[in-house]
């Protein structure tokens, strides 16, 4: 039984998903919350932003979701699924924490091999039907 792209596609992303949320949360949970006021909301604005993005990829990935693509398009696709995890690995870098670095790595790995595969099978379209369905 062949396992298609389009579904280990899928599943990289919901892995990438669930990966940036829970550094999004261990962030939250890691901060001392010291330093200005400013310097604070910064950063508590900042992670509740990612986790936003982060919700999104889960919520095309994991539960096949159609309102999301209608709002973030480029996720329909390989090569824009890729530019979007690669966003938010650098997204993620600014995390600071060990977990986020980690995180990092990973979802610039399969944003690279996203990229690439839809630059060389030209099929730029996803269907992403609900995983936990």
């Amino acid at each position: 039984m062949a396992i298609s792209f389009r579904k280990v596609h899928q599943v990289a992303l919901a892995v990438c998903g669930l990966l940036a949320t829970t550094a999004a949360i261990w962030s939250f949970i890691g901060d001392g919350y010291g330093g200005s006021f400013e310097s604070l909301t910064t950063r508590v604005a900042l992670r509740v932003y990612y986790l936003g993005l982060s919700l999104v990829l889960v919520s095309v990935a994991c539960l096949g979701l159609k309102k999301p693509l209608a709002w973030f398009g480029l996720l329909e696709g390989y090569i824009g699924s890729g530019l979007y995890v690669i966003f938010l690995a650098f997204f993620t870098l600014g995390l600071g924490n060990g977990f986020g670095f980690y995180t990092t790595l990973t979802l610039w790995v399969v944003g690279a091999f996203s990229i690439f595969y839809g630059v060389i099978v030209k099929d730029d379209r996803s269907n992403y039907p609900p995983l936990l369905g």
